[in-house]
């Protein structure tokens, strides 16, 4: 119509509007008993969010944390217990999802992500910590669990869904900085792909031969992930989400190589608050060859996922072209490395700036860049994406192996 909408709200009345004769009603005629329903709802919505951004994006501490917590728990109760009111898993009934669902599911999800990640909040009985029990707190709700379950029964969902972690990397700049409560530090870990939560096997010696493609594309390497895939997510198995990740590298191949250099290059001015944005980036055609190479082996891996014999050949290959090519490992000027917890991160003494990856400029720090920004849903589905994030971290360990 001509006209900018920013409401969210707005929008999806706006949609309905317009293609209401494209599926159900997904808005309750007005005055009816179902629209006081959904009023109230929408009321419910808020409180929730008010009580998720408390415990999540407000800098509390001892028993102003532990009352942050227990207004969200107490919040999550209600919606549970809105749920149970009504026949099957939708907030106003009937067989598929209305407005209402909608406008939960964003914060829901959202709010999942970020209680697992900055206060160790585990919400729904599917998210598995390798970390170990005792590093999180669990407490789960049995129809809002229902609730996530119809929603990852529908393709249209499961095709825009998120995963934990490129939420946690994109709420900072909607909603402001996260803090962090120390059970949650092995989970975020994990989350954020530290250790070996987005490694295919424990080494680069290892994966040769060590992955039938057969198992649970949920764990690698014999590690469990935070996050596990809903069933639609699976269908393929491993070898579905290391065919859609190698179709969308090589069917992008020279936009992606672009990009990648961007790690080399020099970054973008002005600066975004989002944390891995970075749209003015400046690539490095002088590493576009070496990427090129490097995203070849890459796709040659994916696709031999599944074959044990071309996993081998795929791997000895990659070796014999990439083993200790990384670079001197020379960080940029106002950097320096510190230790923690067993694990190396940078710090930027000028800028304020934090990386778990080396401010270097050279090829693995390229093969990082992509990595890190590799978005769910933008770029791909969850376990393709996750299986790229893999496959980059083991050609980056290749790179700096001796």
């Amino acid at each position: 119509d001509g006209d900018i909408h920013v409401e969210s709200m707005e929008i999806m009345n706006l949609l309905e509007e317009k293609f209401a004769q494209c599926g159900p009603p997904m808005i309750p005629p007005l005055g009816s008993a179902k629209a006081d329903r959904m009023n109230a709802l929408l009321l419910l919505e808020g409180e929730l969010q008010s009580a998720w951004f408390s415990l999540v994006f407000y800098p509390v501490e001892g028993p102003a944390l532990a009352e942050a917590s227990s207004k969200l728990l107490e919040t999550l109760r209600s919606v549970d217990a809105a749920l149970a009111e009504i026949p099957g898993p939708w907030f106003l009934g009937g067989d598929s999802p209305s407005i209402v669902d909608i406008h939960f599911v964003a914060t829901v999800e959202r709010l999942i992500a970020s209680c697992l990640y900055w206060r160790g909040l585990a919400l729904r009985p599917s998210i598995v910590c390798g970390c170990g029990e005792g590093r999180v707190r669990r407490v789960t709700f049995e129809h809002l669990e229902k609730w996530l379950v119809a929603w990852e029964q529908r393709p249209a969902y499961i095709a825009t869904k998120s995963d934990y972690y490129t939420l946690i990397m994109t709420m900072p700049s909607q909603n402001g900085p996260g803090y962090s409560s120390d059970i949650a530090k092995d989970v975020a870990a994990e989350i954020y792909g530290l250790g070996s939560f987005w490694r295919p096997s424990h080494s680069p010696d290892e994966q040769a031969g060590s992955e039938s493609g057969d198992g649970d594309s949920s764990s690698g390497g014999g590690l469990k992930f935070a996050e596990p895939l809903a069933p639609l997510q699976e269908i393929g198995g491993v070898g579905g989400g290391c065919a859609e990740a190698a179709y969308m590298l090589v069917s992008n191949h020279g936009r992606v190589v672009e990009f990648a250099t961007r790690g080399a290059g020099e970054p973008g001015r002005p600066a975004f608050h989002a944390e891995l944005a970075d749209p003015y980036a400046e690539p490095n055609t002088d590493f576009s060859g070496a990427v090129d190479v490097c995203l070849r082996h890459v796709a040659a891996a994916l696709l031999a996922r599944g074959n044990e014999s071309l996993t081998q050949e795929a791997a000895t290959a990659a070796r014999s072209d990439l083993a200790g090519q990384a670079g001197n490992g020379e960080l940029l000027p106002g950097w320096e490395a510190f230790e923690e917890d067993g694990q190396t991160y940078y710090w930027n003494d000028e800028t304020g700036e934090v990386s778990w990856s080396p401010p270097t400029r050279q090829l693995d720090t390229c093969l990082a860049y992509l990595r890190d920004r590799v978005g769910v849903p933008r770029d791909l589905g969850q376990a393709a994406a996750l299986e790229l994030r893999r496959q980059l971290n083991f050609e980056i360990s290749l790179l700096n192996a001796e």
